[in-house]
């Protein structure tokens, strides 16, 4: 489940939205990275993009991005940010934000496929691609290991504004991601029936409760899901979850009631679904009793990313 996040260039000020928990779903035999995934509300991303005189720093990992648009004289300041390979989308999020700020401050295109080509992003799961412009509960339909397009958007659902998603990172993150990531998507075994098992579920299940707002349904059909997800990825991760650990958190957010609860991505970001405010509190205080390494509680966020702007008075 997801982020909201934000960017700032020239003053301007750009919330969004990014991806924190989609599990893949791929069509049998034809596509891979398939998924269904929530934005949310929480960590954020804070970016500041400046046109300027001197010279213009950038994260080093943010460059690619801001200079294949043009944007050698545009300062890129992250201000806060998630915590990277924790299984949040971060790096997907931030690159979008860098691309819309740099393109706007350069009078570029800013249509969705101008700034997913200036991004980079989008190679396996359009989640959070698409979550970045939307918002939601999404679902892509993957795509062919040839495709270099960003997954379609099949589906996506609004839901009640009072739920809350408590999200805690049980251990330290940074296990997967990079060659590690991209191994594994090479050496796991085809799982065609697992797939047609996610996305039937998805399609009967997972989306009309979502659609119908009905909690009590959504919570256990989510981890089921989730779970399910998992299998497909045992082989390399070494079970349905990423690590003990993770599989803790799960389990005792399921035993202290809280049945909508999972790993994110490859983790160790875990997610529970919670009905209100007092709920999600509560929750956050059984999992801030036991130590970890973040912990927030977010809403759902069922709009893209919307850009605030404020003029300079002057050049620095």
């Amino acid at each position: 489940f997801f982020f909201k996040q934000k960017t700032a260039y020239e003053i301007k000020e750009c919330d969004w939205s990014s991806d924190v928990c989609s599990s893949d779903l791929g069509d049998p035999g034809a596509t891979l990275f398939g998924g269904v995934g929530l934005m949310v509300t929480e960590p954020k991303t804070v970016i500041r993009a400046s046109r300027v005189m001197s010279p213009a720093e950038c994260p080093e990992r943010l460059k690619l991005v801001r200079d294949r648009l043009g944007g050698e004289s545009i300062r890129i300041q992250r201000e806060a940010a998630p915590p990277e390979h924790a299984g949040f989308g971060s790096g997907t999020q931030s690159a979008l934000a860098v691309a819309w700020a740099v393109s706007k401050l350069s009078g570029l295109s800013e249509n969705f496929n101008s700034l997913m080509g200036a991004s980079g992003r989008g190679r396996r799961s359009g989640i959070g691609c698409h979550g970045f412009f939307h918002g939601g509960l999404l679902v892509d339909d993957g795509k062919s290991q040839a495709d270099t397009a960003v997954a379609p958007l099949v589906d996506r659902v609004e839901l009640p504004g009072d739920w809350r998603i408590v999200v805690v990172l049980p251990e330290e993150p940074g296990a997967w991601h990079g060659r590690r990531e991209v191994e594994a998507f090479s050496t796991l075994p085809g799982r065609d029936d697992l797939a047609r098992d996610l996305r039937h579920m998805a399609a009967v299940e997972l989306l009309p409760a979502a659609r119908a707002g009905d909690f009590d349904a959504l919570g256990p059909i989510v981890h089921r899901f989730n779970v399910l997800a998992g299998k497909a990825f045992a082989p390399v991760q070494g079970g349905v979850f990423a690590s003990p650990g993770i599989a803790a958190a799960v389990g005792r957010a399921r035993s202290l009631g809280f049945l909508g609860a999972g790993q994110s991505s490859w983790g160790p970001a875990v997610f529970a679904l919670c009905a209100d405010e007092d709920q999600a509190s509560w929750l956050a205080g059984q999992f801030s009793e036991s130590g970890h390494h973040g912990l927030w509680v977010a809403r759902p966020a069922n709009g893209g990313a919307t850009l605030h702007e404020e003029p300079l008075n002057r050049w620095e």
